[in-house]
């Protein structure tokens, strides 16, 4: 398939975001992934692990700024992807909410 919501565009663009971010240009970085996000969802699935990573990006970018109220908004939408897919005994599940308690605790 083609177009924004085409697997393969959703990966490049998520590549995309990589580089960014390596570059330090963090702005440019959560725009495309705030952008692609509704894709990447649409291509892979709303509990899929691309949009899991997704929320994680996003959620480490606004941590980095200090924006804890978003970073928190991100990482708990991970927890609920985390906990559909693999269950809540699963190490992954264990670490992102182990990663919102620690957030929530030292604020």
């Amino acid at each position: 398939s083609h177009g924004k919501s085409a697997p393969l565009t959703c990966s490049l663009q998520s590549d995309k975001s990589h580089l960014f971010l390596t570059m330090n240009r963090k702005e440019e970085a959560v725009e495309i992934m705030r952008g692609n996000l509704p894709h990447s969802k649409e291509a892979f699935g709303e509990f899929s692990d691309e949009v899991d990573e997704t929320y994680n990006l996003l959620a480490s970018v606004d941590m980095a700024a200090g924006n804890l109220e978003s970073a928190l908004k991100y990482y708990r939408k991970s927890v609920t992807i985390r906990e559909l897919k693999y269950g809540k005994k699963d190490r992954r599940t264990k670490a992102a909410q182990q990663l919102v308690k620690s957030i929530t605790s030292n604020p």
